[in-house]
């Protein structure tokens, strides 16, 4: 990782990151080096501390992720890889630790100016081995830039290029005042060495997280958390522009600014996203704020311009509409559960609830216009419920949207086979039928015409219950136990339905064998 310098009369600092091999370099500590002039304070409006991304990455790699993560609301692909790097400088985490954190403003209409707080690709090559820059001066702004002859990859896992959010986390660290750590402190182990070294090691990744020197030096610039630090432990309301969120907390000053997320590049006057001038209650534990039209899914932070503070940066899923369900994809399925519906509609969040019947079904994954999720068991065939997803803006339900209908005929067993050891034996299939379930050796005739699944008749073992009935749910469990000293390999479970008049259906036979 290279750095180079323009002179100081344009007002512009350009320093980066170069792609090279890491020599085993004896280490030494606070080795970290800044830049002159000042750093990112929250004086004059404290909008510095933005975080933006314009996502013009040519590569398909470098926005290729898909999965939603609650921690980084409403961001994927390079935004989420972008907003993560950010967050490794957060008082927040162990990690880093000292007094400072972002603030994430989403989306990017442009690249932006050299004080736009913008993070994007550079759309062309850059000499020599050179990952990635960052420009200045950082008193008023700053820019970043990667370059694009190289490969980029979003994560979250192994990237297959340079990884976006590690090389961002290394130019993140120089808008807010940083320079390379010196030589001395950067050979060695990858995982140990300061994420603010001029080179990389391998593609990255490793410097996803802060090491000693990077947080020495964070500290130098911007002192450890102080103890009146305004702090947001918990939020609570309906996360709907317009709505009232409760923010519960600790140092909160008597009048307080509330900052969301809202995608502007705007970074004077009055901040579309700011709630100015909200007291606090509770003796500065709580502030409660209407959520402005403005504000989108994000991080949400307390501001004190009077001690010149901001707090943590909580995560918050906003939007300006409640969820709406268009179609539930199959509407019916079988009362033993298990069956995955589709749910298309809009507005949904990552971490949206999904209900039928009251139950919570399992989600299998969550984007803004899909859900599919697990549907719970029912409580009787026939059953006719409705399907609701619950968020922070409000909840929808269909009414009758699914229908619980007959289970397939199917058995199963579950527990420890051991003698004197309980296994239930559970039989599925259409409600209120007979049902006559055994076990015994291979080839064994039992009652009911049930006939075991080997070929060869060994001696009677023990049949386990008759008169058994699925009734509304088409299910019956019956609990056994092999006596103490009944010892056998491969015994045969059976299950039985009755389907007419006299007419039983074999289930089939699983093997079991009994441990001695």
């Amino acid at each position: 990782m290279h750095s180079s310098s323009i002179p100081r009369a344009v007002a512009r600092l350009v320093t980066g990151l170069v792609a090279a091999s890491v020599l085993a370099l004896p280490g030494v500590l606070n080795a970290f080096t800044t830049f002159g002039g000042g750093t990112l304070s929250l004086s004059s409006g404290g909008f510095q501390r933005d975080v933006r991304v314009f996502e013009n990455f040519a590569d398909p790699t470098a926005n290729d992720n898909l999965i939603p993560d609650d921690d980084y609301p409403g961001a994927l692909g390079a935004q989420q890889a972008i907003w993560k790097a950010a967050a490794a400088w957060g008082s927040h985490l162990p990690s880093a630790g000292k007094n400072f954190d972002y603030d994430w403003q989403g989306s990017a209409s442009s690249v932006g100016g050299s004080n736009d707080n913008t993070v994007s690709s550079l759309g062309s090559s850059c000499s020599g081995g050179t990952l990635a820059f960052a420009e200045g001066p950082i008193t008023n702004g700053w820019r970043i830039r990667f370059c694009e002859n190289r490969a980029w990859d979003d994560g979250p896992g192994a990237p297959s290029g340079f990884d976006l959010q590690g090389v961002g986390v290394h130019e993140l660290g120089h808008t807010l005042g940083l320079g390379h750590s010196q030589p001395g402190n950067c050979g060695g182990n990858c995982f140990s060495r300061p994420v603010m070294c001029s080179t990389v090691c391998t593609d990255g990744s490793e410097e996803r997280g802060l090491k000693a020197d990077d947080r020495a030096g964070l500290e130098f610039l911007y002192g450890t958390i102080p103890g009146s630090k305004p702090e947001i432990i918990g939020i609570s309301g309906t996360f709907q522009t317009g709505s009232t969120l409760t923010l519960d907390g600790l140092d909160f000053a008597s009048t307080v600014n509330v900052k969301f997320t809202a995608g502007t590049t705007q970074n004077s006057g009055t901040i579309p996203g700011v709630v100015y001038n909200v007291p606090s209650t509770n003796g500065g534990t709580r502030v409660q704020v209407t959520i402005p039209s403005s504000a989108r899914s994000g991080n949400v932070f307390v501001w004190q311009p009077s001690s010149n503070r901001l707090s943590n940066g909580v995560p918050i899923y906003v939007d300006e509409d409640p969820p709406v369900i268009f179609t539930v994809v199959p509407g019916t399925g079988p009362v033993r559960g298990g069956t995955v519906i589709t749910i298309s509609g809009d507005h949904f969040f990552p971490n949206a609830r999904v209900e039928v019947g009251g139950l919570t079904a399992t989600p299998l994954q969550r984007t803004e216009t899909e859900i599919t999720a697990v549907v719970p068991p029912g409580s009787a065939v026939g059953q006719s419920v409705s399907v609701r997803v619950t968020q922070g803006t409000g909840d929808h339900e269909v009414p009758a949207a699914w229908l619980y209908g007959e289970n397939p005929i199917d058995f199963t067993w579950n527990g420890t086979p051991n003698p004197g050891a309980n296994i239930t034996i559970t039989v599925y299939g259409p409600s209120h039928r007979d049902v006559a379930v055994a076990a015994g050796t291979p080839g064994e005739t039992q009652a009911l015409g049930m006939i075991f699944c080997a070929e060869s008749p060994f001696p009677f073992v023990r049949k386990l219950n008759a008169n058994l009935n699925t009734g509304p749910t088409g299910r019956v469990d019956v609990v056994w136990a092999g006596l103490p000293g009944e010892v056998f390999d491969q015994w045969n479970l059976i299950g039985v339905i009755k389907v007419g008049p006299g007419t039983f259906q074999n289930l089939g036979c699983v093997p079991l064998t009994v441990l001695p």
